[in-house]
């Protein structure tokens, strides 16, 4: 994947995205399979550090025509030390 800052302090968020092969409803507990692509994250961030989690999203076309990006769900993280 990737990732990027955008905005200025206090308003910026990080934004990446990774590949992913796939979740069905079972693995996740929800009532969506996600099929095998990239899944979209951002998170705010408070200068040197993120914000408690953020959304995650999708990219599919609507009607075959119009690609959009959709929600499907929020995550938190954790700080891992060195």
């Amino acid at each position: 994947g990737e990732w990027r800052v955008e905005g200025e302090f206090p308003g910026e968020k990080v934004k990446f995205w990774v590949d992913h092969e796939g979740f069905t409803g079972e693995e996740t507990g929800c009532d969506i399979d996600i099929e095998p692509g990239r899944l979209f994250l951002s998170a705010n961030t408070m200068g040197g550090s993120f914000g408690k989690g953020g959304g995650m999203a999708i990219e599919q076309y609507r009607f075959y025509v119009r690609k959009e990006r959709r929600m499907v769900g929020v995550f938190t993280h954790k700080q891992i030390k060195d």
